[in-house]
């Protein structure tokens, strides 16, 4: 097929960081929003979770990453359980692709 007919957003670079998350404690059935600081990442930047830490307390469940902005990024989680769950920090691991 043409090359055009997948003609998309085109990403000139991309870079890995690792951060430490400390979640807020989450009441049961609902989300928090955390705010990921770093200086590397700009707005416009695409901004995908890489690695989730394999000791993510159950129940956790991760909705995605929003609000990209200069410096930092939110990640939102979602309490499925029927009570609070207040996770440890750990570290994460996301992949940056910058336009």
């Amino acid at each position: 097929m043409p090359a055009t007919e997948f003609a998309g957003t085109v990403y000139t670079s991309q870079f890995a960081l690792t951060k430490s998350v400390d979640p807020p404690s989450i009441a049961a059935g609902a989300a928090a929003d955390v705010a990921v600081p770093d200086t590397n990442v700009k707005a416009g930047d695409l901004v995908q979770i890489a690695t989730i830490p394999p000791a993510l307390d159950v129940g956790l469940v991760v909705q995605g990453i929003h609000s990209v902005a200069a410096g930092t990024f939110s990640l939102r989680l979602v309490n499925r359980t029927a009570g609070a769950i207040d996770a440890a920090a750990a570290n994460w691991t996301f992949v940056v692709l910058r336009r």
